[in-house]
């Protein structure tokens, strides 16, 4: 008899298959609680001590009869087994279930036993008596517990009851439509006529008297119509449409208005500014950094600590109203414009967003503008939001503090005694820096001294914060320091100047926006300390690498310093509720500007990944490699994702997964391993088009929405000066090749310290920094 596991063994098939940590299979073969061994030679014992589970196959003869000893393949079988067989079965599979309570050797329990011709499996009937009748095994009736008898279910058709008007007052009369009687108790009126005691015209005269007194009629305003009101414009022939397209414009003083039609019934619109985060300062850069105290004396008023500030403006925006509108007016003629508003920042640019009717336009604008300009900010409200920003920090997202980790970690202080160069830069080595909850992927770059105990202080004190490398998040510890004047001097100095802001608009007529940015922001002066020569030029930062050499202070007029990556690390213990680790890794790649964005575009959508969770299609991600590689292998895995971070002159590119804390160590492993496969092998041929087509569909999909839209040509023009329409867009996206992705992951890798993060309750089993880094020499 043939004992390889070939087809002819697979024919019955497995009972059922298991693995556990690593061991072979098994057959579980559930009867009596006991096991039997079989004569068969590739059949196995269950062993409860060790665990040791290997696979039982059903042995078969030349006419394909079964041989196998065990008798669980009779005609008779265990109710309860768990046995799956292929579909050659040709008798019924018999169910029974069974109650654990009634298969006691209580009194009250009565069991019928049959037996089969093996004693060992047997059928066991089971008498219900709490049910009051004998019920079928086979039926699924649930009951609550209180429950005595089995419930009652009737099932009809609507067509049963479709009688004639005729036969309806006929069957009246009858016990199958008669009216159900209601008992009223004593003393109460019967409102409702269910004695029908009144007449007719006793019913109609009470019908007139509740109209005349319930007006349920819509006022004019309201009520539908036969034409369209006065204040809605009229729909255009589809022949006097012209194909949507991007259109600029620029003010005077340097305001660049963009827009978009979409020929709806709403519009987008809002000011975009390149405002964020990477701009605020400490007290340690106003103190140590030269070209950081230059921005300070400038104007004589963004001085001291502005870390948080963003935040804070994020939050101020739409909720404490202006000088026209407090918060609760605001928002009252907000609602009755039929429109939304909200904010939004980020490390290098500053979002007001309005979602209106589009014949409300004109008032939504001046309602921006009042916002904007007239902001009501006082020392109350700013107290007010560090409040909240202490509650969001009650309960942040681990997620957040993982990618925040990342860029504090990736881009960290660096020296100001030395220049960082590409000659000196593998001289120079990585020291940590507590900063608040983030410090890992551009962080600190010391002198070429070594770190001792005795020279670190001075060293720190060298050491300049990297734009890129700032908390976005205000840190607790840094909401004394904001006043709202603080607010104030930041916001007249970074967010208004009209240079380096984009009025942008969805679903609007662009002469028409133009005349309201003109109306509304034309008045706008220059506030920065210098700016270019061209108005339509955008503002761009290490844009020509050739003459950067290495340095740091690349300041364009804007308060914009460039940042450089340097890598590190940053681990963090906190509480999770859901006791996961979290951990990461990254490496630096291009930034807006870089001609490697668009293939880190179709790594990232190539790689994917999701969560144990994730459900759907190949939209969903379920054909991505960390999800076949990582989720599908791996049960410990919770989740497994990969990112990138844009900025204007670097960029991120990483793995970030989860897990319970005591495979954390096994998740960074499989992190790295993953990255260096990217340097090392080609991606399939089918995994790059799968990556094309996805990232395509993604953008053309996301493109349809109205808000996301406004935001891309805001940004984009904010940051390009111009819009890439999505017929260039997939051009570039199909222009990608597996070798620019191997040579993308190799100039991210060699010669690159890494960024790791972890945050977690229990982070103990992450590898250490050196030894992840010593991972990727080889490549």
């Amino acid at each position: 008899m043939n004992t390889q596991p070939g087809l002819s063994r697979y024919r019955k098939g497995f009972i059922l298959s298991h693995h556990f940590n690593g061991s072979s299979s098994i057959a579980l073969k559930r009867a009596t609680g006991t096991t039997s061994t079989s004569t068969s030679t590739s059949t196995s014992t269950f062993t409860n001590s060790n665990h040791a589970y290997r696979p039982r196959f059903f042995d078969t003869d030349a006419a394909g009869a079964d041989t196998n000893t065990g008798d669980y393949l009779g005609a008779e079988r265990n109710s309860s087994s768990y046995q799956y067989e292929y579909p050659t079965r040709t008798e019924a599979p018999s169910i029974t279930r069974t109650l654990a309570s009634n298969n006691t050797n209580s009194n009250t329990t009565t069991t019928t036993t049959t037996t089969t011709t093996t004693n060992a499996y047997k059928k066991v009937q089971v008498q219900i008596p709490f049910l009051g009748a004998e019920r079928n095994s086979s039926s699924y009736q649930y009951e609550y517990p209180t429950r005595t008898e089995a419930p009652s279910i009737t099932r009809t058709l609507a067509s049963d009851y479709a009688i004639s008007v005729a036969d309806a007052a006929a069957a009246t009369t009858t016990n199958a439509y008669k009216k159900v009687q209601v008992q009223i108790p004593p003393n109460e009126p019967d409102h409702f006529d269910d004695h029908e005691t009144l007449s007719t015209s006793q019913r109609q005269e009470i019908l007139a008297k509740q109209k005349s007194t319930i007006n349920s009629k819509l006022p004019p305003s309201f009520s539908i119509q036969s034409t369209p009101p006065n204040h809605i414009p009229p729909n255009l022939p589809q022949d006097s449409l012209s194909t949507p397209r991007t259109q600029l414009s620029t003010l005077p003083n340097g305001l660049r208005v963009a827009s978009q039609e979409t020929y709806g019934q709403v519009s987008t619109f809002g000011i975009i500014s390149n405002c964020g985060s990477r701009l605020e300062m400490d007290e340690t850069n106003s103190s140590t950094s030269t070209s950081t105290s230059t921005i300070s004396t400038t104007t004589g008023t963004t001085t001291g600590t502005t870390t948080g500030t963003n935040h804070l403006m994020e939050l101020l925006a739409f909720s404490t109203g202006s000088h026209k509108f407090n918060a609760t007016s605001y928002q009252n003629a907000m609602d009755k414009l039929g429109g939304v508003s909200f904010a939004s920042s980020s490390r290098e640019q500053f979002l007001y967003c309005i979602d209106v009717l589009r014949p409300n336009i004109d008032a939504a604008m001046d309602m921006l503008q009042d916002v904007v300009l007239n902001p009501n900010i006082n020392n109350e409200n700013v107290e007010e939001m560090k409040r909240v920003i202490e509650f969001q920090w009650m309960d942040i997202m681990p997620e957040i503090l993982l990618s925040e980790g990342l860029q504090m970690a990736g881009y960290g202080p660096i020296s100001t005694a030395t220049p960082t160069t590409p000659n000196n830069m593998q001289q120079q080595h990585e020291i940590l820096l507590s900063e608040g909850l983030q410090m890992a992927g551009y962080g600190p770059i010391s002198t070429a001294t070594p770190t001792t105990p005795n020279n670190m202080q001075q060293q720190q004190q060298q050491q300049q914060q990297q734009q890129l490398g700032k908390p976005h998040f205000c840190p607790l510890e840094a909401l004394p320091n904001i006043s709202a004047q603080t607010i104030v001097n930041f916001r007249n100095k970074y967010l208004l100047n009209p240079k380096s802001m984009v009025i942008a608009g969805a679903g609007i007529q662009h002469d028409h926006l133009v005349s309201l940015a003109e109306k509304y922001f034309g008045h706008l002066q220059d506030t920065s300390a210098s700016s270019t020569n061209n108005p339509n030029e955008a503002p761009t930062i290490g844009s020509d690498s050739g003459n950067d050499n290495g340095n740091n202070n690349n300041n364009n007029g804007n308060g914009i310093i460039h940042s450089t990556y340097t890598g590190g690390s940053h681990l963090q213990t906190i509480n999770t509720p859901d006791g996961f680790t979290r951990t990461a890794i990254a490496f630096p790649t291009g930034g807006w500007h870089s001609d490697d964005l668009v293939p880190s575009c179709v790594l990232q959508t190539l790689l994917g990944g999701g969560n144990s969770f994730s459900a759907g299609g190949p939209g969903k991600g379920m054909y991505s490699r960390l999800y076949r590689q990582v989720l599908n292998r791996y049960y410990w895995a919770e989740s497994c994702e990969a990112f990138t971070s844009f900025h204007e002159e670097s960029g991120l590119l990483g793995i970030s997964g989860s897990s319970v804390p005591s495979k954390a160590g096994d998740m960074t492993r499989v992190l790295a391993e993953n990255l260096l496969r990217l340097g090392m092998d080609l991606v399939e041929d089918e995994e790059l088009d799968r990556a094309r087509n996805m990232l395509k569909c993604n953008v053309l999909t996301q493109l349809e929405s109205r808000l996301v839209l406004f935001e891309d040509v805001g940004r984009q023009i904010l940051t390009y000066n111009k819009r890439e329409d999505s017929k260039d867009m997939c051009a570039k996206i199909d222009a990608v090749t597996k070798e620019d992705l191997r040579t993308l992951a190799r100039n991210s890798i060699r010669g690159m310290k890494p960024t790791l993060c972890a945050v977690g309750d229990d982070i103990s089993q992450i590898p250490a920094f050196e030894e992840v880094e010593r991972w990727f020499k080889n490549l």
